[in-house]
């Protein structure tokens, strides 16, 4: 191989799909997933592998090795397990967890100029009040997929010394297809008018943070570009700087789906708390569909905000995107092909 190497697990899902996209024309791209779909980019070398299958995942870096002679210049750990019902599951430690260290304990072998551990800012609890989280802001997550994550960050510390590693904390990603599943369930919750679509828990003041796929990849970029430069070990979030709370979300989805805003119901939390409860166990005996679930409840007027200076700072990066004036340009693509729209984010 002439170009430098690229190693990315979870190289079949979303955010491995557009780095590949962004990037394989400069770098030989090696995919490791446990599914490799049809189209996938055949300029790549793809290797399909659970990271948590210790075995197969030595068998495929011997193979890796007589490829690349013990060199990839840098790693992006994309591979991991998620899912919205929060519930405890031995996928969390199986994958986020022993996944990585198998993945490290082979790497270590190699010459790596950096390895990324794409993390998330569900490491943290939200914030009450104006408040914003960063880097130094204490881990405590109230879901196992964060908790997952800050195992998993305390993973790469223990490797740091032995292996060059930055972390990101991305904030939920999306793209112009939308394909962030809190945000595109939104959406599609007031297109289609399910019940209780008008209502709001609490005051409407609390939300989430978020980022375009292109500030992230941009940043990805940057973290190659400059990795002499990074300190192994470093830690950075990824978001947009402005948040949007769940009033001002409802309000600009509703104005561009109908042209104007409508008069949502604010309720008390229990009350709400009660409707998801029998709305979602209905849904389940019946087979449907339905993404609320009682335990985001814990988020009411509760917010993910974040200080992004040091990211801004170290790798010269600014965010493009921000999701408020972007939001025309999603619910444009998800008017324009409607079908489309709703495969590309797994719902019906």
């Amino acid at each position: 191989m002439t170009k430098q190497t690229v190693l990315i697990t979870g190289a079949s899902g979303f955010i491995g799909t557009e780095l590949i996209a962004r990037i394989n024309k400069k770098y030989d791209i090696i995919g490791i997933d446990k599914t490799l779909h049809n189209d996938r980019d055949s300029s790549v070398l793809w290797y399909k592998a659970d990271i948590s299958d210790k075995k197969l995942l030595q068998d495929i870096f011997r193979k890796i090795e007589a490829k690349v002679s013990g060199k990839i210049d840098y790693v992006f750990h994309l591979a991991a397990y998620y899912d919205m019902t929060n519930k405890a599951n031995r996928m969390y430690r199986e994958i986020n967890e022993n996944g990585t260290r198998y993945l490290l304990e082979n790497l270590i072998h190699f010459t790596v100029n950096n390895f990324v551990f794409v993390s998330s800012t569900v490491v943290f609890r939200p914030t009450i009040g104006n408040d914003k989280l960063n880097e130094n802001s204490a881990l405590s997550s109230f879901m196992h997929y964060g908790n997952s994550k800050i195992a998993g960050e305390k993973i790469i510390t223990e490797y740091k010394e032995k292996l060059k590693a930055t972390i990101f904390r991305l904030s939920a990603v999306y793209s112009k297809d939308c394909r962030s599943i809190p945000l595109a369930n939104q959406i599609a919750f007031i297109w289609k008018r399910c019940f209780g679509y008008k209502i709001l828990p609490g005051k409407g003041i609390g939300g989430i943070s978020y980022i375009h796929i292109e500030d992230v990849l941009d940043a990805f970029e940057k973290s190659m570009l400059l990795a002499k430069e990074i300190p192994s070990g470093s830690i950075m979030i990824l978001s947009e700087e402005n948040l949007i709370s769940n009033n001002e979300l409802c309000g600009l989805v509703s104005r561009e789906i109908y042209g104007k805003s409508m008069n949502f119901i604010h309720l008390p939390r229990w009350v709400v708390w009660l409707c998801i409860y029998t709305v979602s166990s209905f849904c389940s005996l019946t087979g449907r569909h339905y993404f609320f679930k009682p335990w985001m409840l814990k988020l009411t007027d509760k917010k993910y905000q974040f200080n992004i200076e040091k990211a801004k700072k170290t790798l010269k990066w600014q965010p493009k995107f921000q999701l408020e004036p972007y939001m025309a340009t999603l619910i444009n693509n998800m008017k324009t092909n409607t079908s489309k729209w709703f495969a590309a984010n797994n719902m019906k």
